[in-house]
């Protein structure tokens, strides 16, 4: 099992305060960009005003294409993806559980490998106690 850039268990239902970061904030913010804009700065200007990093509005930027107005024949930038596609696969991202299979492993119920590679706000690195399997590492989930 991997997980990557995430937790193996479910996500909080609303991101805490200092994270906004989190898919969840950054699908609102990008819910509420104007588009289609001018340019792809002006993206970024927008994610930047609604609490993104500059680092995070500049890497969504290269969810951006080109498009023309087809009553005006203006050009301008209109994201790639689906809005309400993507807000679908994360609800049902943030509802899956595979904490019971951590769990297992962890106690030699279940003879996998579990690599938790995490840099998440909601997952803490803890030592990992002897198993009977190959599990490398565990991790305690902080919630708030």
């Amino acid at each position: 099992m991997w997980t990557l850039d995430s937790i193996p268990g479910p996500v909080p239902d609303r991101p805490s305060l200092d994270e906004k970061e989190s898919v969840a904030s950054v699908l609102a913010a990008v819910a509420q960009v104007k588009v289609p804009v001018a340019s792809k700065a002006d993206v970024a200007a927008q994610l930047e005003a609604l609490g993104c990093s500059k680092a995070t509005a500049q890497w969504m930027t290269t969810n951006l294409r080109s498009v023309v107005d087809p009553e005006t024949g203006s050009k301008g930038f209109d994201f790639v993806f689906e809005l309400e596609t993507c807000k679908a696969l994360f609800a049902d991202y943030a509802i899956q559980n595979f904490l019971p299979l951590v769990r297992q492993s962890a106690e030699g119920e279940l003879e996998c490998s579990i690599d938790v590679v995490c840099g998440h706000l909601f997952c803490t690195p803890i030592k990992a106690p002897k198993v009977k399997n190959n599990a490398s590492a565990l991790f305690s989930l902080q919630r708030s």
